[in-house]
Order: structure tokens, then sequence, then C-alpha cells
């Protein structure tokens, strides 16, 4: 099966998930985040292809967030991080990292995919107050835009966001990725391509460890998308 096939095979399996969410959730009660099973992603070290296509296998890790219905793929290989963004909508889609060490408060990717071009815009962002927003391009405030390589596609009201970039980039801007847990708030918009609209309630917040995979509950629940706000 050709990449673009898998991809069609992967976008219905995520259509059938998001539609069992639906199901499951329209009592109005707050669903966890829900990690991959450990039989359906593999292990290795292969290298992702940052393409704008991902396929089920492609990365070691994956979390299906059920609040919102978004999903993250990613997996570190050597000194470099893949991270797969996937979105129900057809707007803007962001992580927010977020050390508990304070060290940086709101380490931001935001980016969108153009509908019509299918032209993928990527920001590098950082929120350099004692929160994590409001968020200004990295170079405002020291740092670079620091993506190795970037890719994305908007497919029938799915947005994917692919991206690669050093586990640590040596800026202050940005967040590092070691063997532990690193709050992450995933947010997207329905329709909005831009990097400024606000997400509402389509955003979530975790605990990942982007090295070893493990999924865990947020350190600081006052930033998920339960919270009433």
């Amino acid at each position: 099966m050709t990449k673009h096939g898998s991809m069609l095979a992967f976008l219905l399996m995520l259509a059938l998930s998001l539609s069992a969410l639906g199901a499951q959730s329209s009592d109005g009660m707050s669903m966890p985040m829900e990690p991959a099973d450990e039989d359906e992603v593999q292990s290795s070290s292969s290298l992702p292809l940052v393409d704008g296509v991902v396929t089920e296998g492609e990365y070691a890790h994956m979390v299906l967030d059920e609040l919102i219905g978004m999903m993250v793929r990613w997996q570190a290989v050597g000194d470099t991080m893949f991270i797969a963004m996937i979105a129900p909508g057809t707007g803007w889609v962001g992580l927010n990292f977020m050390p508990n060490n304070g060290t940086v408060h709101g380490d931001t990717v935001i980016g969108y995919v153009d509908g019509d071009t299918q032209e993928t815009f990527l920001s590098d962002q950082v929120a350099p107050g004692d929160a994590h927003f409001p968020h200004y391009d990295d170079r405002q405030h020291g740092g670079e835009r620091s993506f190795i390589e970037v890719a994305g596609s908007e497919v029938d009201g799915v947005t994917i966001i692919e991206f690669s970039r050093a586990l640590n980039t040596g800026e202050s801007t940005d967040a590092v990725f070691m063997d532990m847990g690193l709050m992450t708030m995933i947010s997207f918009h329905p329709t909005a391509d831009d990097y400024v609209s606000y997400h509402s309630k389509s955003y979530d917040v975790v605990t990942i460890n982007y090295i070893s995979g493990e999924v865990m509950e947020a350190m600081d629940m006052s930033h998920t998308g339960s919270d009433g706000d």
C-alpha cells in the first residue's frame, strides 16, 4: 500500500475514533487522554517522514485527547524530536510546552494549513510572562525559528502538521525535551487560519515524557478545557 493509501486508511480510523468519541461524550462528561496501545505503535528508531502524511506505526508514541478529539504523535530519534499534530478542524493547531522548573512559561508551536493551496505555516513562539499567553514570535525575544523540517495537509476536515526540532535547541525561549514529564497544552481552532484566534473549549493539558512516551495527568489542571473557563 502506498503512503497516501495508508493515509486514507488512517483518516478513516481517526474519523471512526472521533465518531465513537462523540457517542461516548454525549453526556457532557470530560474524557481522559488515552495513550496508544503499545501493540499498535512501533518502538524502533526508524525516522518518521515529515511530509504532512501520518500513517499508523510511523511514530513510536501517540495520544488521543478524548476531551477535544485532537491527536499528538511523537518520537525522539538521536538528538531530534519528531512531532505530528492531528486535529478535527480546518483552523490552526498548536502545542504549548510548560516546564515545571519555571525556565520557560510558554514555548508555543502554532500553525495552520491553507486548505486551497495546502501551504503550511508554522510559528515558533514564546510567552515571556508568568503564563502561557499571550505568546509572541521567538525572534522578538532573542530566539530563532527552531524547526528542522515542517510539513502539513488539510484533508476532509482534518488538519495535520508535522515538524522536527532539536531536543535541546540551546535557546532560552525553547523548552528542552528530557526524560521527565513536560506539561503540554494541546489545542486547535475549528476554522481560523491564523495565530491569534482564541481556542475556546478546544484545548486540554497533559503531562508527557517525550523520551519514554509515558503520558500522565497534568501537573496543573487550571489550564484544562474542562475547568469551566
